[in-house]
């Protein structure tokens, strides 16, 4: 895991397979995903672990892409 960068409270880093059931709590929420996309939550965590591959490489190939954000205090992404 890369950390880009690191505040008093907060770690900007890669994202990791690990992160893929927080963040599909996140894509799957209606809430969270009305204007974002097509306005659809996502259905599978397939999807989320194909993404965060995507980021990933992303960040390799173009030199930047988005990161997950992990508060230092709890460790939770």
């Amino acid at each position: 895991m890369r950390v880009i960068l690191e505040t008093d409270r907060l770690i900007l880093r890669e994202w990791t397979p690990e992160d893929a059931d927080a963040l599909f709590a996140i894509v799957s929420d209606p809430d969270v995903m009305r204007f974002i996309d097509n306005g659809q939550p996502w259905a599978d965590i397939e999807r989320v672990r194909d993404w965060i591959v995507r980021l990933n490489e992303s960040y390799r190939t173009r030199g930047y892409s988005r990161w997950a954000v992990e508060e230092k205090e709890s460790g939770r992404a």
